[in-house]
């Protein structure tokens, strides 16, 4: 698994004793969960509807902040009933899982190429 691996599995660990659950994670991407409780004290909003939950981004974040675990700017994102986990699109309430427009668009141009160099070689040969 290697070292990321290890420290996410430390992180996840950390995170499950302080009741911050359920955490899910792919070597070093992490998804975390939560879900309303009544003394939440932290706002949020599922499927149109204002709840409180008992963590949000940010204090799940300090949690693990004195131990230097790296967070990659650009991963972690506020808790919302979409999401973009492992490089697909979640949609909770609709249940449906997509690849972002930005990666079908990528893989369409791969294809597309390809596909046009075998016909180039096709009509070589």
């Amino acid at each position: 698994m290697g070292l990321q691996g290890e420290v996410a599995d430390a992180t996840v660990d950390i995170w499950e004793y302080h009741d911050i659950s359920p955490a899910v994670k792919w070597v070093d991407n992490f998804n975390v969960f939560h879900f309303p409780k009544d003394d939440g004290t932290f706002h949020g909003i599922s499927d149109g509807v204002e709840y409180m939950y008992s963590y949000d981004l940010t204090s799940i974040k300090s949690i693990i902040a004195l131990l230097g675990i790296p967070w990659h700017k650009n991963k972690g994102q506020e808790f919302s009933d979409t999401f973009i986990y492992l490089g697909f699109h979640w949609d909770l309430p609709n249940k449906t899982v997509a690849l972002p427009n930005l990666k079908q668009e990528k893989y369409i141009h791969k294809l597309s190429s390809f596909i046009l160099a075998c016909e180039c070689m096709q009509r070589a040969l």
